[in-house]
């Protein structure tokens, strides 16, 4: 069972300092450099935290990326946001995280919002439809910042499978 809420400043003791954080949230997204899966969202994350600009987003790679590897995907896709590597996954231990690209939405107190895909893309391994019907990330964007429900809550994530 996943969490619903996790303590705040647990939380922020698993960030390296150089993470700055805005005052409505946090989206995380979990990232490996090598997940053919990661390598077709930076488009669509690209947009989502251009178009959510009071929203902080935050690439989290595993600890098993190199760093080098790391900063050439952030490079190559000119992710506008912060990332850092999850050094031992501490951090995805913490939230459960086991997927890659996962994401974790959560509010400035840190209840969370949303866990799951970015949409429904993709169905299965190496398997996706032509293009997403649900945007599930975009949709509890958008609902949480107009102050109506997230649903749905959860969702599965699709992806490279990791172990801490």
């Amino acid at each position: 069972m996943f969490p619903e809420t996790v303590e705040k400043d647990s939380l922020k003791n698993l960030l390296p300092e150089k993470i700055t954080l805005k005052p409505k949230g946090c989206v995380f997204i979990w990232i490996n450099s090598e997940c053919p899966i990661c390598n077709k969202y930076p488009l669509v994350w690209n947009k989502l935290a251009r178009d959510f600009p009071s929203l902080t987003f935050i690439g989290v790679f595993t600890s098993f990326e190199e760093s080098r590897m790391a900063k050439q995907f952030m490079r190559k896709y000119n992710l506008p946001f912060q990332w850092f590597i999850d050094k031992e996954n501490k951090l995805a231990a913490y939230l459960k995280v086991t997927t890659t690209p996962e994401i974790i939405f959560v509010d400035a107190n840190a209840k969370i919002i949303y866990r799951g895909a970015t949409d429904d893309w993709f169905y299965a391994l190496g398997k996706n439809k032509p293009a997403p019907q649900q945007f599930y990330l975009k949709n509890a964007l958008m609902a949480f910042l107009n102050n109506q429900p997230v649903v749905p809550f959860q969702t599965d994530p699709i992806g490279c499978i990791f172990s801490y």
